[in-house]
């Protein structure tokens, strides 16, 4: 007889899965930067197959040195978003995006944006607010995501 560790949801541990984006730069207004699968440079995630993922990632921007900029350290711009990603016939697609919290403490009027990478993936970006300048900020987004394969 099999044991199936089970998560307080009451459905078994491995029938969701997580995902971890991060990254830790230094940005001045309107500069881009990415927060990439499991913190290392250049990595985005990508589709292994075909499938639909259905997810919600939990975003926060953070201000660890304010350089010279307006943002005071400890300020975040944190975001929620539900999205439904397709995958099919070697096409990427966010089908559905549905924003449901968005939090932006004073100076951190940035942006997040969800989009379809190279790889036909997801690419996770925050646009640095208009009163950063030589700004330090962490990025870190959490996804739990359900997925149903082709």
């Amino acid at each position: 007889m099999a044991i199936i560790e089970v998560e307080k949801s009451g459905f078994p541990k491995d029938l969701s899965l997580g995902f971890l984006f991060y990254n830790e730069v230094t940005l001045s207004a309107g500069d881009v930067a990415e927060a990439y699968l499991n913190g290392v440079t250049g990595s985005q995630w990508n589709p292994p197959y075909e499938a639909v993922w259905q997810g919600q990632l939990q975003c926060m921007a953070v201000c660890v040195d304010s350089g010279s900029g307006s943002q005071a350290v400890g300020a975040t711009h944190s975001r929620e978003v539900n999205i439904t990603f397709e995958y099919v016939g070697g096409v990427g697609t966010i089908a559905f995006e549905h924003q449901y919290f968005n939090y932006k403490d004073t100076n951190m009027n940035g942006t997040w944006i969800f989009s379809v990478n190279a790889g036909q993936g997801i690419s996770i970006e925050w646009e640095a607010p208009s009163g950063a300048s030589d700004t330090q900020f962490k990025l870190r987004c959490v996804a739990s995501v359900n997925e149903v394969k082709l």
